[in-house]
C-alpha cells in the first residue's frame, strides 16, 4: 500500500523474483508460484494486519531477458481493499558476476481504486550482492531504494536486506530484514524478521512462509 501501508516480504518470500532481481530463467519458460505466509510484509511493514496470507503467481521469462509476471495477495488495511494485484514486465540478464534488471510494475487494489499506484525501476548485481531503485511514476511520487544480499551456506540460505524510502512529502523511512530459508521436498520454508523505522517510530516484524514454484510448459 503507499507510503507506510507497505514493506518487503522477502519470506513472504516468493512474492515473486521480481523483487529481488527480475524473473530467473527456469527449465521452463512460463513457471507459477503459490506460497502461504504468516504475515504479509512489504518494505518493513505487514499488509495483512500482521495476520495470514495466500499468495500465487504466475510467470513468462523469455530467453532474450524480457519478462513478464502477475502476482496477487490477500491484504488488510482496514479498507475495502482486501486483494493486491501486481503486474510488471522488464528485462534483466547477466554478463559475467554482474547482473541487470530495468522493468515497470503496477500495483492494483480491486474495490479501492485510489490506492492503486506504479514503479519503475532499475537494478544490478554482483555475485551474492544486489541494489534497485524504485522510481514512483504518475501521482505516486515516491521513491524507494533496495539493497540486499543473499548467502548460501551449506544448511541454510541466508539473506539480509535494507532499504530506504523517500517520500514526496514527509521524512524518510528504512527498514531492515533477515531472513533464512532451506528446501523440503520440493518445499521453500523460510523466516523473516523485519523493523521499519520511521524519526522516532520502530515496528518489528516476523513472517514464517511456505512457498513452491512449478514448470507450466
Amino acid at each position: 500500500m503507499k507510503s507506510a501501508m507497505k514493506s518487503l516480504v522477502l519470506g513472504s518470500v516468493m512474492t515473486s523474483s521480481l523483487l529481488a532481481g527480475g524473473v530467473a530463467m527456469a527449465d521452463s519458460p512460463l513457471t507459477a508460484n503459490a506460497a502461504l505466509t504468516s504475515n504479509y510484509l512489504w518494505r518493513g511493514m505487514t499488509q495483512t494486519d500482521d495476520g495470514f496470507a495466500v499468495q500465487a503467481g504466475v510467470d513468462y521469462a523469455h530467453e532474450s531477458g524480457l519478462y513478464v509476471g502477475a502476482w496477487a495477495s490477500n491484504v488488510d488495511f482496514g479498507t475495502d481493499a482486501n486483494v493486491e494485484v501486481d503486474l510488471y514486465g522488464g528485462f534483466s540478464g547477466e554478463v559475467g558476476d554482474f547482473g541487470y534488471d530495468v522493468g515497470y510494475l503496477m500495483y492494483k487494489y480491486p474495490g479501492e481504486n485510489a490506492l492503486n499506484f506504479e514503479e519503475a525501476y532499475l537494478g544490478g548485481s554482483y555475485k551474492m550482492v544486489s541494489a534497485k531503485y524504485y522510481k514512483g511514476t504518475g501521482d505516486w511520487k515516491d521513491d524507494y531504494l533496495d539493497v540486499s544480499a543473499d548467502f548460501d551456506l551449506d544448511v541454510v540460505s541466508v539473506g539480509v536486506h535494507a532499504g530506504v524510502a523517500m517520500p514526496d512529502v514527509g521524512d524518510n523511512s528504512n527498514d531492515y530484514s533477515l531472513s533464512v530459508s532451506k528446501t523440503f521436498e520440493g518445499f521453500d520454508v523460510s523466516a523473516m524478521v523485519a523493523k521499519e523505522k520511521h524519526t522516532t517510530d520502530e515496528n518489528t516484524s516476523f513472517a514464517v512462509s511456505v512457498s513452491k514454484s512449478f514448470d507450466l510448459m
